[in-house]
């Protein structure tokens, strides 16, 4: 049975590499992030909220005046994340110093312009690597992704694992095993979340206990699968950096909170601001498993860390 998940909440962030220690830099980065959660959790579900109700109508009426009001509706939610983002990138910006605008463009805001920070959404989609980009293909795809605990967990955790970056400043993790991960992960997911798909349209009004009984295998196997293989990829890891970055990469991948063992085991909640939690949060979602363009977004913006 999968573990029962509790809201977000953004607090001190743990160590990486070891042991990104708590220095002036990360404290200010902390602070700033928990500025930006707030802000978020105070607009985008909402907003995420108004636009299931616009869609609704528009899907029950058929007229072009609610399927104009839906999309505008969902607008707003891509118009919000924008704002909240880039407010997050200038407030970095001011607080850590001109020095550190290359790192936020990079893992903030995704902006590619050679001066200020912010994210100009009329120029093209955000960087990889970036919330900014993570974010925004979320919604594209899913808006409703967004809402409820689920939607502020997801949040949660890019937050998180954006705060990782900002403070260390500079890559820490080897870009290979990413790429190794992203396609294999896909791969591996793809025909379970089409069946989830496919389950979840043959649905009974009300579902059968038969029913319930099947989409809780499907996103069972979903769980397993993307357990695996963040694991394996946690391993290849510390392989790679020595044994020392244990404990960084067990709380930034893997969702291990223990020195002893890199692998997470599915007996409680992986650690916030981990891809393991992230992408466990995705699994009653096909439509967020079958767009690479949302798996590419994630992972690279912990391969950025």
């Amino acid at each position: 049975m999968k573990t029962p998940k509790r809201a977000a909440r953004i607090g001190s962030f743990e160590n990486l590499e070891s042991r990104v220690v708590m220095t002036s830099r990360a404290v200010i980065v902390n602070t700033d992030i928990q500025q930006f959660f707030a802000n978020y959790a105070a607009t985008v579900p909402q907003l995420v909220t108004n636009f299931e109700a616009a869609s609704r109508t528009a899907a029950q009426s058929g007229t072009a005046a609610d399927k104009a009001a839906a999309a505008a509706a969902e607008n707003k939610i891509h118009d919000a994340i924008v704002t909240d983002v880039n407010g997050l990138g200038n407030r970095l910006l001011k607080d850590l110093g001109s020095s550190s605008a290359n790192s936020i463009r990079l893992s903030v805001t995704g902006a590619s312009a050679p001066t200020g920070v912010a994210f100009n959404p009329g120029g093209g989609n955000a960087g990889d690597g970036s919330l900014m980009n993570a974010l925004l293909r979320i919604e594209g795809t899913a808006p409703a992704s967004l809402n409820g605990q689920s939607g502020l967990n997801v949040a949660a955790d890019l937050s998180i694992a954006t705060a990782y970056a900002v403070s260390v400043g500079r890559p820490i993790f080897p870009l290979q095993p990413f790429g190794t991960f992203s396609a294999q992960w896909f791969n591996d997911v793809v025909p379970l979340a089409q069946q989830l798909k496919t389950d979840r349209a043959a649905l009974s009004t009300p579902p059968t206990t038969a029913e319930q009984q099947q989409i809780a295998q499907d996103i069972a196997a979903i769980d397993r699968v993307t357990i695996r293989d963040v694991n394996v990829l946690g391993n290849s890891l510390v392989k790679q950096l020595g044994p020392g970055s244990a404990g960084g990469v067990g709380v930034v991948i893997t969702g291990v909170t223990t020195t002893n063992d890199v692998n997470f085991t599915p007996t409680s909640r992986p650690a916030y601001g981990s891809l393991m939690a992230t992408l466990l949060e995705f699994d009653t979602t096909p439509a967020l498993l079958l767009n690479p363009n949302v798996d590419v977004a994630v992972v690279t913006l912990f391969a950025f860390i």
